[in-house]
């Protein structure tokens, strides 16, 4: 019986106050739809991709110490490879990469850049924008969605033009991909670039060696007097250690010092040592260039099978149609919300009338 009373009582506050509420829920809705329609539209653009299965250096990928730090937050190599890849594209250094490859005037081309007339329209007390809030503004634009159960990646950037938000994400996928594969070095890719610097090392040796065979040939040709010579067993190591290691670090006379060239000499070596001296060094600069080419074929095959780059399940497309329809959604949030509030004033209004009553 009372809860009839109450639904009598609800219907009759409802008939009683029907003109407020469809006069508040008439002016709110028609208010926010109008607002709605001046709102500007939002343009989006997507790419979803698949990383490929291997080992990411992060400290060479993020730069520096820092990079160190991410890898052993993330944890050992076996980590997800989404994981790695969340920590690139969240990198304040790579948005910084992609509004490079860009341009950050691009940013505003829609608004308040001239891209004819290569200037700002800035409105007066206008400031013109900086390459940092740039930076920030497209950082807060994109939007990042994991799934590390799927191995997927969707990268979703939404801005004032369908063409911007296109040519963004198009920008991102290749500034990843140029972050990942050239500046991303696996093992694989340390080993082989090591093995081709030692290569050259060893190629250069030779060929000096065989210029220290003809000028001591040179010198010995019609001349019986030289028997025996001083051997310089410094060379070698000043060529190969001062300059890579020492220069910059110590001053020449210092570097001398603590590699004791000065008392790398051998004197009074018999000729004939010498030249046999020479001709085994030049056989085993031979044997050790042998080693080195297979161990360089070795390394490429190893950093093929060990490749950074990704698969484009989605590509980007210029999508011209608003992903976000704003009369649409202001127009339904407004009447559940202008509802909602009518009926509370209505209820609110009966409760003090029937107090004052009372």
């Amino acid at each position: 019986m009372d809860d009839e009373i109450k639904i009598k009582e609800i219907l009759k506050a409802l008939n009683k106050y029907k003109k407020s509420i469809l006069l508040i829920v008439l002016v709110i809705t028609s208010a926010a739809t109008i607002y709605g329609t001046f709102e500007p539209l939002k343009y989006q653009s997507k790419v979803t991709l698949i990383p490929n299965e291997s080992k990411l250096d992060m400290g060479s990928i993020m730069g520096g110490g820092a990079g160190g730090v991410v890898s052993s937050l993330l944890g050992a190599p076996g980590s997800s490879e989404v994981t790695y890849y969340k920590a690139i594209i969240n990198s304040t250094r790579f948005f910084r990469q992609v509004v490079k490859r860009l341009g950050y005037t691009k940013f505003y081309e829609h608004n308040i850049w001239d891209a004819e007339k290569k200037k700002w329209n800035l409105k007066k007390g206008q400031k013109e924008p900086t390459f940092e809030k740039t930076v920030g503004a497209f950082k807060e634009g994109v939007t990042l969605t994991f799934a590390p159960t799927k191995n997927l990646v969707t990268i979703t950037y939404e801005t004032a033009t369908p063409e911007l938000a296109y040519d963004v994400v198009k920008a991102i996928s290749l500034e990843l991909h140029n972050m990942v594969n050239k500046k991303g070095y696996i093992e694989a890719r340390w080993k082989r670039i090591f093995v081709e610097n030692q290569i050259k090392d060893v190629q250069k040796t030779y060929l000096e060696l065989g210029k220290d065979l003809t000028s001591y040939y040179d010198k010995r040709q019609g001349s019986a007097a030289l028997a025996e010579v001083d051997v310089d067993l410094s060379k070698s190591v000043w060529d190969s250690v001062f300059k890579d290691t020492v220069i910059g670090e110590f001053s020449e006379k210092d570097a001398k010092e603590m590699l004791d060239v000065d008392n790398s000499v051998v004197k009074s070596v018999p000729e004939h040592v010498y030249i046999e001296y020479l001709t085994a060094k030049k056989r085993l600069l031979v044997k050790i260039l042998g080693v080195l080419v297979n161990n360089h074929e070795l390394a490429k095959f190893e950093e093929a099978q060990q490749r950074l780059a990704f698969h484009i399940i989605d590509e980007p497309i210029l999508n011209r149609s608003p992903s976000r329809n704003y009369v649409q959604q202001f127009f339904i949030f407004s009447l559940v919300g202008s509802i909602v509030f009518a009926l509370i004033t209505v209820f609110v209004r009966e409760r003090l009338s029937n107090f004052k009553l009372n």
